[in-house]
């Protein structure tokens, strides 16, 4: 592709991670959706196994968690600013 896979599980994750904070604050805290966001990206990439031609790719893995995270993050701290 273009954009290298590691690459683009981040910007995905971060999107996914941004959203939840935004829309999931007032319901569940940031760290659920932090966990719940790793746990699909390694249930996604574990299912990868069950695919012919397909491998689980640990550093596909760390990308989506940490973009994640990072969408999550953006969001707390804007939504802190704007609070202020």
């Amino acid at each position: 592709g273009v954009v290298p896979g590691a690459i683009e599980h981040l910007a995905a994750y971060f999107v996914l991670g941004a959203l939840g904070a935004a829309i999931l604050r007032h319901r569940i805290s940031w760290w659920t959706l932090a966990l719940c966001n790793g746990a699909l990206a390694g249930s996604l990439e574990l299912a990868q196994l069950l695919v012919p031609g397909r491998v689980a790719n640990a550093i596909d893995f760390a990308a989506s968690a940490l973009g994640s995270l990072l969408g999550i993050l953006v969001i707390r701290v804007l939504h802190r600013g704007l609070t202020r």
